[in-house]
């Protein structure tokens, strides 16, 4: 078996021969892969990147073999030469401008130009390269591809879909309604993007090529218009960092919603977190690890069957920030020192002190950004060294971002990556009413975490009970923290039996027969 690897300006493909094919066999199979005639491929088929050693030439004849010729060996590349699109123009070839198609099957790093000097502003040594070296290289690299910048802007591809909005997942955003189901997974709105932002921005990295930056300088909007936390949910946070005297660091999933700006506008959302899940862990100053017995994972499940029974989605993780005393940072300290990072990426890790992170994939199917984590960290190149950041949650899953030692963005030749990642500031704010505002009408605060440093225990139910007497128990109930609890006394079923109460604004009566066991449980276990 030979292969010999074509580029074109789709890509690389790959032809199998076997060892006793002819030049005209190759050209036969790969006319026959990119739907072009034997004479198409013969006058564009080159050796070089430069198009200047042609294939077909008075040297090289269609009967001979392809052992005959030594530049036609077992893993030879060659270069396929077409004006655009291999002659296919198409407009219901919905792949021609997704990111999966214009970096597909370019294999390793070798292949990608190099950018030949550094940029004028770097500061950085002359064997590296960083984002402003490879935006003057930018076009060079288009030219490479095969691709003009309007094939690489997302909008139009994106806005394709507006037409069937009110049939996506989350097109209309009730509250209750916007849960993923097991099928079609988590979904997020389509987010508006200005026209001159490309591909770069929203970048899928393939195999080996690690050195393509990500350039969050020329990012001149946030993905997300505004990324909004409860300040109960920020006060719970920040009243377990100090019960630990800040010598933790702290890990939690972040369930919110989306909510688009406006219904003429379905292009951009707000982001609503409504509830932090802190899960079991065991976390010292620098380190975060998160317990996986089989009793956490039972109740990290619960959580997530819980958040999407009120409606709410994973929006990703967060983090508190690894320095020397581990507090969470304010909204308005996390827009200026992301601003300050992307001044300071040039310079190195060192004194890149903040970084606001999102990290999302693209579903090839209904053409949307879906967003898999927010973390803010003082550190991200230390959330990225221990594989703290997110996995893709489609079907294909992403390893993990990696930064060298002497740059933020420059990731190591020597690392496969295959992830969509996103390195841009997102204005943070909170909400001061969270009944008025966050349309779930939840609260966490009052009722301990599990992965607090004392969890809960049937002793803080009876307090949280006693404390909340007087009010109606749709609003005792709406609490996630303490439904969490109660998987230990009912099942997780029952959970959501009273997650449906609560929604529909039952009457106390409704909810008697299950406040009765538990409130029975409690009773006899306290006795």
């Amino acid at each position: 078996m030979v292969v010999i690897r074509i580029q074109t300006p789709e890509g690389q493909i790959r032809a199998n021969m076997e060892s006793t094919a002819t030049v005209k066999d190759l050209f036969r199979e790969i006319s026959n892969m990119l739907s072009l005639s034997l004479k198409d491929i013969a006058n564009a088929l080159y050796f070089d990147v430069k198009y200047t050693n042609l294939v077909y030439s008075h040297d090289i004849h269609s009967a001979d073999l392809l052992s005959k010729h030594s530049s036609l060996q077992h893993g030879a590349l060659l270069y396929l030469k077409m004006e655009r699109d291999l002659g296919s123009d198409s407009d219901s070839d919905s792949d021609s401008v997704s990111p999966e198609a214009l970096f597909r099957n370019i294999m390793s790093l070798k292949d990608l130009p190099r950018p030949p000097t550094k940029g004028k502003h770097c500061t950085h040594d002359s064997t590296m390269r960083c984002t402003r070296c490879y935006m003057e290289w930018e076009d060079a690299f288009l030219k490479y591809i095969g691709k003009t910048r309007e094939d690489l802007q997302m909008n139009e591809h994106i806005r394709a879909s507006e037409t069937d909005a009110m049939d996506a997942a989350a097109a209309a955003f009730d509250p209750w309604s916007t849960s993923p189901d097991s099928k079609s997974g988590t979904h997020s709105p389509r987010k508006g993007l200005q026209s001159y932002q490309s591909v770069n921005n929203i970048q899928h990295l393939k195999d080996n090529i690690t050195k393509f930056q990500l350039n969050i300088e020329r990012q001149k909007k946030a993905l997300v218009a505004c990324l909004s936390v409860s300040e109960t949910q920020m006060m719970e946070v920040r009243k377990l960092v100090e019960e630990s005297m800040y010598n933790r660091n702290f890990y939690g999933v972040m369930y919110g919603r989306y909510e688009y700006l406006s219904e003429a506008n379905r292009l951009e959302a707000n982001v609503f977190i409504e509830w932090i899940y802190i899960p079991p862990q065991e976390c010292i100053a620098g380190t975060v690890v998160v317990l996986s017995d089989p009793c956490s994972k039972a109740k990290n499940k619960a959580a997530e069957k819980i958040a999407n029974a009120f409606g709410l989605i994973n929006m990703g993780h967060t983090f508190t920030h690894f320095n020397d005393r581990g507090f969470i940072l304010s909204g308005a300290e996390i827009g200026s020192l992301a601003v300050r990072t992307a001044k300071l990426e040039a310079r190195g890790a060192e004194h890149a002190k903040f970084m606001t992170n999102l990290r999302g994939c693209i579903d090839k199917t209904r053409k949307e950004l879906v967003l898999d984590a927010f973390a803010a960290s003082r550190q991200l190149v230390n959330l990225a060294r221990n594989n703290i950041l997110v996995e893709n949650k489609v079907e294909d899953p992403g390893n993990f971002v990696r930064f060298s030692e002497k740059q933020i963005f420059e990731l190591k030749a020597s690392e496969l990556v295959d992830a969509v990642c996103f390195l841009v500031p997102v204005a943070v704010t909170t909400h001061k009413d969270i009944i008025t505002t966050m349309k779930t009408k939840i609260c966490s605060s009052d009722f301990p975490s599990l992965g607090s440093p004392c969890p809960p225990t049937l002793h803080d139910v009876a307090s949280y009970i006693s404390i909340h007497k007087p009010q109606k128990l749709s609003e005792v109930y709406a609490n996630c923290n303490y439904l969490v609890y109660l998987t230990d006394i009912i099942s997780v079923e029952e959970v959501i039996m009273l997650i449906d109460l609560i929604k529909r604004g039952a009457p106390n009566e409704s909810f008697e027969e299950i406040d009765n066991i538990i409130k029975g449980t409690v009773n006899a276990t306290l006795v």
